[in-house]
C-alpha cells in the first residue's frame, strides 16, 4: 500500500516563520540598543569624570595664579603703606568661590596663603595673610546672604575691606597693642577702589569662562 504524503499544516507554517522573523526582529533591536549603550559606556565613562578632572585642573591653576599674582605684589608694592595692595590673587579665590565651587576657593585660599608665606614670606607674613584670608572668605559667604542684590562689585569691596581688618587683628595680636587700629580707616578707605577693581576684572573674567564652569553662586 503506498504511503501518502503527509500534509503540512499551513498555519504551523506560518507560525514558524512569524517566531523566526519575532525572534530576528528581537534579536536585531537588542543589537540596536545594545550598540550604543556600549558606545555610551565606552565615551560617558570619560564624560562624566572630565568634569571632575576640569574643576581640579582648574583649581591647581587658580591657585598657581594666586601665588604668581602675590609675588608681583610683593614686588610692585613698597611697604609704604603695609597691607595696601591690588588684590589680584583675590580675584583667583572669588573666581573659584562663584564660578567653581566654595570647597575650592576655600582652598586655593588656605594654601595659597600657607605657600606664599613659605615661599616668599616668614612667620609673620604667615600671620597677617591667614587672617586676612580668613575674613576675606567670610565676605564672599556673606555675600550670598544678598543673592543678586550685590554685584560682583560690591563682593570685590567686602571682601578688600574684610582682608584689610583681618590684617589689623594679626597686628594687634602680633604687638600686643590696640593702638594699631588707628590705621583702619586707612584700610577700609582704600578697599574700595582696590576691590572694585577686583569685582570689575572678576566680571570681565567670569564673562567669558562661566559658560564652561557653571557660574552657580
Amino acid at each position: 500500500m503506498p504511503l501518502r504524503e503527509i500534509p503540512v499544516n499551513p498555519v504551523n507554517k506560518d507560525t514558524n516563520s512569524t517566531t523566526a522573523t519575532t525572534a530576528n526582529s528581537e534579536t536585531t533591536s537588542t543589537t540596536a540598543n545594545t550598540a550604543p549603550t556600549a558606545t555610551t559606556a565606552r565615551g560617558g565613562g570619560a564624560t562624566r569624570s572630565h568634569p571632575k578632572t576640569a574643576v581640579l585642573s582648574l583649581t591647581a591653576c587658580l591657585l598657581a595664579i594666586a601665588l604668581i599674582f602675590s609675588y608681583v605684589e610683593m614686588l610692585i608694592f613698597p611697604a609704604v603703606f603695609p597691607g595696601v595692595k591690588l588684590g589680584l590673587a583675590n580675584i583667583a579665590v572669588m573666581f573659584a568661590f562663584f564660578i567653581v565651587g566654595k570647597k575650592y576657593a576655600v582652598a586655593v585660599a588656605i594654601l595659597r596663603a600657607v605657600l606664599s608665606a613659605v615661599l616668599f614670606g616668614n612667620a609673620s607674613t604667615f600671620l597677617f595673610s591667614i587672617f586676612g584670608t580668613a575674613l576675606s572668605l567670610s565676605a564672599l559667604f556673606l555675600s550670598l546672604i544678598f543673592g543678586e542684590k550685590i554685584s560682583r562689585i560690591g563682593v570685590g569691596v567686602m571682601s578688600c575691606a574684610m582682608h584689610g581688618i583681618g590684617q589689623i587683628f594679626a597686628a594687634m595680636m602680633m604687638y600686643s597693642s590696640f593702638g594699631i587700629i588707628y590705621y583702619l580707616p586707612v584700610l577700609l578707605i582704600t578697599s574700595v577702589p582696590l576691590g572694585a577693581f577686583s569685582g570689575v576684572l572678576l566680571v570681565l573674567v567670569e564673562d567669558r569662562l562661566k559658560k564652561h564652569y557653571g557660574g552657580k553662586r
